[in-house]
């Protein structure tokens, strides 16, 4: 169970939320899972991205492998990317303080959202869809793993 969590961590799914794993307890840990799994596991099956997919991903360290529009739909149903398929880093930094009860992460995963809003104004093909965007953001937020510990 938390190994599916973990594998969406490392695409960058969570790491708007970044779990940083030493630094969140196993309340915080199980709260995100609760709420993140159901999503994953929905959008999984509308975009056909399996669990072993996810782990192949994770192991050839290749984020392309997964379908973005998979992606997409697990940040427009938790609001981080909007209806008009761009990032809400406010959302995000919402989440990160629902979430996460370390205020020097927090702060950290703040700036980093921050950073990441730059793919605002990239251009994508596909608008509203937002599959280029969360992959855009997927790629900025894997770039930053190592300003947090993700696990």
């Amino acid at each position: 169970k938390m190994a599916k969590l973990q594998c969406f961590v490392f695409l960058g799914v969570l790491a708007v939320f970044s779990v940083a794993s030493a630094a969140i307890s196993e309340e915080d840990k199980n709260a995100i899972k609760a709420e993140m799994l159901p999503v994953l596991a929905e959008c999984g099956k509308e975009h056909g991205v399996t669990e072993k997919d996810v782990k192949e991903a994770k192991e050839s360290n290749n984020v392309d492998a997964i379908n973005p529009c998979f992606i997409a739909c697990f940040m427009k149903k938790r609001k981080i990317i909007d209806d008009e398929g761009k990032y809400a880093p406010e959302v995000a930094k919402s989440e990160h303080a629902k979430y996460i009860h370390d205020a020097e992460l927090v702060a950290k995963l703040d700036e980093i959202s921050d950073n990441c809003a730059s793919v605002n104004d990239q251009a994508v093909s596909d608008g509203a869809k937002g599959c280029e965007r969360a992959k855009l953001l997927t790629a900025c937020l894997t770039e930053h793993k190592d300003i947090v510990s993700i696990l």
